[in-house]
């Protein structure tokens, strides 16, 4: 190779990793340790969607389940509805099953009247009632109508939502951090959120 092209192939290489790095005046000290702004973050762990998430969700995944995909959705946007109008909706932003029962005893009771108040849904929501360690269950109890709980519904919305990239999954996790986003705790890219908001052309003001 000439000395020109051994010139010209060093000024095409890349110079430096092309990472981006904090200076120093971005780090904190600690005695004598310096801490980058990552190390300052609260410690995340991840977690299972069928172990987990689908659990504190169960009471969507029963709508979602009982009734078809249309009229499911459209439930789940009354429901966001609902949340983004209430004038406590900063309160309302945790739709798990143990969010919902963290939430005062007249807000809750509140939530949970308006996911029952149509037929379908109180029908599908009487199911909630197998699980003894139901959160907030004697809210729940007092509220649902006296029908028996449907196994064969448990079994069947549990099968349909295993999947964490099932139809009927996306649906559940869309709901959900949707009332985080509705609320004002989730804050994304206005293109982002557009694109949320557009899931299923919701009317989110």
């Amino acid at each position: 190779m000439s000395r020109r092209n051994k010139s010209k192939s060093k000024q095409q290489k890349p110079r430096g990793s092309g990472k981006s790095r904090t200076p120093l005046s971005g780090h904190t000290r600690i005695g004598n340790e310096l801490l980058p702004p990552f190390a300052k973050l609260p410690q995340m762990k991840p977690s299972s969607w069928m172990d987990e998430r689908l659990p504190e969700m169960l009471w969507a995944a029963l709508i979602r389940t009982s009734v078809s995909r249309d009229l499911a959705l459209g439930q789940f946007r009354r429901f966001l509805d609902f949340i983004f109008e209430h004038p406590k909706k900063d309160l309302l932003s945790d739709v798990t099953l143990t969010g919902i029962s963290k939430l005062d005893e007249s807000l809750r009771e509140e939530l949970i009247a308006f996911l029952i108040s149509r037929s379908d849904s109180a029908s599908a929501l009487a199911t909630l009632r197998l699980f003894d360690s139901l959160p907030a269950r004697e809210t729940w109890d007092k509220l649902l109508p006296s029908i028996e709980p449907d196994p064969r519904l448990l079994m069947a919305a549990t099968g349909a939502h295993l999947w964490h990239q099932s139809p009927e999954a996306t649906d559940c996790r869309w709901m959900r951090i949707m009332a985080y986003f509705l609320t004002g705790r989730l804050h994304v890219p206005k293109e982002t959120g557009d694109g949320w908001c557009g899931y299923r052309q919701e009317r989110f003001g």
